[in-house]
């Protein structure tokens, strides 16, 4: 138990490390919909962060997920991660590398194009001692985190972008 609990919470870190909107096809689009408005959300207590690489705790978590996008997700309503802004992903047969292939044309807020250096850069922060992430453990399988974790490294050696996507 323990064991699913550490894999989907590190899942959950993964998903939530890129924070970027995306448009994505396949998602169905109410015909009806106006764009404009307002929505309301409540919450007991204030939202200290908005920083994926730092807002682990329900309030926070909840809201950064709501804002942002990950390389995978989860099917809703299951345990089931699926690809969201990676477009597709391989694992080796020895289960230790993971390749990710990005979607293309997924942009930031400002409509620069989402490449595999801000993934890299995303994960060197997250391990970063100096961004304090609670989460930083849960990378601690990838090579090169000793290093970085020590202040030995700024970058993840297991982490490399073979081409942007």
């Amino acid at each position: 138990m323990r064991r699913f609990l550490a894999s989907t919470v590190a899942a959950s870190a993964l998903a939530l490390m890129l924070g970027m909107a995306s448009a994505r096809a396949d998602d169905a689009v109410d015909p009806n919909a106006k764009q404009g408005g307002a929505i309301t959300i409540t919450y007991k207590d204030d939202v200290a962060t908005l920083d994926p690489a730092i807002g682990y705790d329900w309030q926070n978590w909840s809201m950064i997920k709501s804002l942002f996008d990950g390389l995978m997700d989860y099917e809703p309503g299951t345990t089931k991660l699926k690809p969201d802004l990676a477009e597709s992903y391989e694992i080796s047969p020895d289960g230790k590398t993971f390749t990710f292939k990005l979607r293309h044309g997924v942009k930031f807020h400002n409509g620069r194009e989402m490449t595999a250096d801000d993934v890299k850069y995303s994960l060197d922060r997250v391990t970063n001692p100096k961004t304090q992430s609670p989460g930083a453990g849960f990378f601690g399988s990838i090579k090169g985190y000793d290093e970085v974790a020590a202040g030995k490294a700024n970058s993840l050696s297991g982490v490399t972008a073979v081409d942007p996507y």
